[in-house]
């Protein structure tokens, strides 16, 4: 597990350099973890990318058709591995708080892999490595219920390919503008959930 988790932390695609620094920054912060680490100090990326960022690690399913929309626009043909970088920015580091709080110090010092593609090496590598595991404890057994997770990333960015722009039920040619609030954690741990209103 520990060997397939720094495949991930290690990839570092060229043309989303600052794109992968930002999101290693802004989703832990989103729910109070460290950031993982990033090549490079990153560069300008748009408000939007940080917004579904965020969003994606404050609540996943109240991400709206029009942030996917606008997101995929920003993006073009690289939402597809813009959206698993912000995947792995988001799930490692729950993964090594969850270490952590087992006792087990994971040290992240990753050789940088600019060569690999994101979502081959997250859907055809990590996912199915995690399904050949026969040993089941209490930590694994964790760990399914946040890579089930790829699956929604996936299913996120075809969705961002074909939405279009305008907000189920407005009328065509109308503009809307996305603003999303978070409550507080609750007590018993559980994420903020978000709430999201057009205006």
């Amino acid at each position: 597990m520990i060997a397939e988790l720094d495949r991930l932390v290690a990839l570092s695609p060229p043309d989303l350099g600052a794109l992968n620094a930002a999101v290693r920054e802004v989703c832990p912060a989103t729910v109070g973890l460290a950031p993982l680490p990033a090549e490079g100090p990153g560069g300008l990326v748009d408000p939007m990318v940080i917004e579904f960022a965020e969003q994606f690690s404050a609540d996943v399913t109240r991400i709206t058709g029009e942030q996917r929309a606008m997101f995929a626009d920003v993006l073009g043909p690289k939402v597809f591995g813009a959206t698993v970088l912000i995947f792995i920015a988001d799930f490692v580091p729950r993964m090594r708080a969850g270490f952590a709080a087992l006792g087990h110090d994971w040290r992240v010092e990753p050789v940088w892999d600019h060569d690999t593609d994101p979502a081959g090496e997250l859907l055809d590598g990590f996912v199915p490595a995690v399904g050949r595991m026969r040993a089941l404890d209490p930590l694994t057994s964790e760990s399914f219920g946040y890579v089930a997770r790829a699956s929604t990333t996936a299913g996120c960015a075809s969705r961002c390919a074909r939405e279009p722009r305008w907000t189920p039920g407005a009328p065509r040619g109308s503009t809307t503008r996305s603003t999303t609030t978070r409550t507080p954690n609750s007590p018993n741990g559980t994420r903020p959930r978000c709430v999201t209103s057009m205006r």
